[in-house]
C-alpha cells in the first residue's frame, strides 16, 4: 500500500532534523564551558519536545505493523515488540484479537 506524504510531514520532517543537529552542536558548546549556550540549547529542545509527537512513528493515525515499527527505530523486530510492550518507546500496542499471542499493531501516544 502506497501512502502520500504530505508537505507538512515533509516540513516538519526537516524541522526535527535541524533541531537534532542544533541540539548537538550546542551541547559541544557546553561541554566545552559555554554557558551561554544554555538559553539557545533549551529553546532548541523545546521546540524539538513539541514537534516530536507529529513526527513519531504512527501519528499520521496509522497502526504500524511490528516490523514497520522496527525499522522506524532501528531495532529488530523482536526489541521493537518488547521495547514497545514495555513503554520505552512513544508508541501503544493496540492487540487484533484476544490473548497473548494475538497480532499487535502500534499507534502512536
Amino acid at each position: 500500500m502506497h501512502q502520500t506524504v504530505r508537505p507538512a510531514q515533509l516540513a516538519l520532517a526537516r524541522a526535527e532534523a535541524l533541531l537534532v543537529e542544533r541540539l548537538e552542536q550546542l551541547a559541544g558548546a557546553l561541554a566545552v564551558g559555554e554557558g551561554a549556550a544554555w538559553s539557545a540549547y533549551c529553546e532548541a529542545a523545546s521546540a524539538l519536545a513539541a514537534i516530536a509527537p507529529a513526527t513519531a512513528p504512527g501519528a499520521d493515525g496509522r497502526a504500524l505493523k511490528t516490523s514497520e515499527l522496527a525499522a522506524a527505530f532501528g531495532l529488530t523486530p523482536k526489541v521493537a515488540r518488547r521495547k514497545g510492550l514495555r513503554g520505552e518507546l512513544p508508541v501503544r500496542p493496540i492487540r487484533l484479537g484476544s490473548g497473548d499471542r494475538s497480532k499487535l499493531r502500534w499507534a502512536a501516544r
